[in-house]
């Protein structure tokens, strides 16, 4: 008999595979496994889970996945999640109204449900949300007047956020620590932010992405290309490289394993690479 293993993801939308979703064969048309939270198989997280299972010998895998693009430590993952991404199908009437349960409590009552006692190996993305980075990154965006590096209501509320950063992952540890789970692993966020060149998108004397808009024409556009490096900066200083600092010493307070990697990994392949992204924008 096979070894029986079990994996649960739980986590944002970098886990739940935003911007990836499934595509039905032979066709391409795109579907999510939950369209409310934009979670797919394709995400980076589960294609390991599945790597792991087609190149190790005798092992039998049972994969718990409830992660969903919004999640929080404590809107997501500890309680009920209400900001969904898949909101805008709710208000076409294409979807009914939804508020999904915590992810941790979802686990336990798939655990329960399915006579599965302890779980092998918790694999979870989480705490981009609870900083704040991608409403930054929209602020930046579309910050036309100003750099929103310089804007100090914004920089005060990411301040404060990171501040809280390690209680909430106290609390989810403490969680954490009522279920049976043999190892937790974190993973450590990509930098979307860096050129081919290696350097941060709209440096003075790098290639011109390209406009986009027409095929192969690239993909930097007029919203983007008001960003000024020093916001690019700003963002992956003092939001990127803060949150990652903050997984990487929750891991090692809490007992969990620390995946890193991944900025060394997407470097140079940011959203300003048309020819080789790592992220769709």
């Amino acid at each position: 008999m096979p070894r029986r293993m079990v994996f649960a993801l739980i986590g944002d939308s970098y886990i739940a595979g935003e911007g990836a979703p499934n595509i039905v064969a032979d066709t391409d048309q795109q579907r999510w496994d939950d369209a409310l939270c934009h979670r797919s198989e394709r995400s980076g997280h589960m294609r390991a889970v599945k790597e792991l299972r087609m190149t190790t010998p005798g092992i039998a895998t049972a994969v718990f996945n409830r992660t969903c693009s919004g999640a929080e430590v404590d809107k997501g993952l500890l309680l009920p999640q209400e900001d969904l991404p898949g909101e805008l199908a709710i208000a076409e009437g294409s979807l009914p109204d939804a508020v999904k349960p915590p992810q941790i409590r979802q686990l336990e009552d798939w655990m329960a449900a399915n006579n599965r006692p302890r779980v092998d190996f918790l694999i979870m993305s989480i705490g981009g949300n609870n900083l704040g980075f991608g409403d930054a990154v929209v602020a930046c965006l579309f910050g036309f007047l100003s750099d929103c590096s310089e804007k100090a209501e914004l920089r005060a509320r990411i301040t404060t956020r990171a501040a809280a950063l390690p209680a909430a992952y106290d609390l989810l540890q403490f969680r954490l620590s009522q279920l049976n789970i043999g190892q937790v692993l974190i993973t450590e966020y990509p930098n979307p932010l860096q050129a081919p060149s290696g350097r941060l998108c709209n440096t003075p004397g790098d290639p011109d992405p390209g406009y986009g808009g027409i095929v192969g024409a690239g993909c930097w556009g007029l919203t983007e290309r008001q960003v000024s490096v020093s916001d690019f900066r700003w963002v992956q200083d003092s939001l990127l490289f803060v949150l990652n600092s903050n997984v990487a010493a929750a891991a090692q307070k809490n007992g969990w394993t620390f995946v890193n990697g991944t900025m060394t990994e997407s470097a140079g392949h940011g959203i300003c690479n048309c020819s080789e992204p790592y992220f769709n924008t």
